[in-house]
């Protein structure tokens, strides 16, 4: 993939949002969601393995200090990989889980994501809703 592409792995629900924002400002987008029933075939076919260490870009739902710092310590991540959740809070407050679409764009605006990186996506949503995508540009 160029430097101008991504692509989503296990989307989910969050995909379309996404994929129409990332479209829109100029992306190409691949997307691959994976349905329950074949998700641990085709993630193991994927990524035989794949372990924290090979994600570079952590992009978290900016859903308040507390949160932030909780999946930081949670996921044993540096103020580095936290630090664009924390940007986002701070000049745009939780807008719910759309938050994590503006991290997205800070991620990729700031980090400079090279082809062949890894990236992993949580958002949260109402009541005790949460998705994840694992991203690869």
């Amino acid at each position: 993939m160029s430097n101008n592409s991504v692509g989503i792995v296990g989307a989910g629900r969050m995909g379309l949002a996404m994929v129409k924002h990332l479209v829109k400002a100029g992306y190409a987008v691949s997307a691959c969601d994976i349905s329950e029933t074949d998700t641990e075939y085709r993630v193991q076919a994927e990524l035989p393995s794949l372990k924290k260490d090979d994600v570079r870009h952590f992009v978290l739902h900016s859903a308040g200090r507390r949160v932030i710092e909780q999946a930081r310590r949670l996921m044993d991540l540096d103020e580095a990989q936290v630090a664009h959740s924390r940007r986002v809070l701070r000049h745009f407050g939780n807008m719910s889980s759309a938050t994590v679409v503006f991290v997205l764009e800070d991620v990729l605006r700031t980090a400079s994501p090279t082809p062949g990186d890894w990236g992993l996506m949580i958002a949260l949503g109402p009541g005790f809703a949460a998705e994840g995508a694992l991203l690869r540009w």
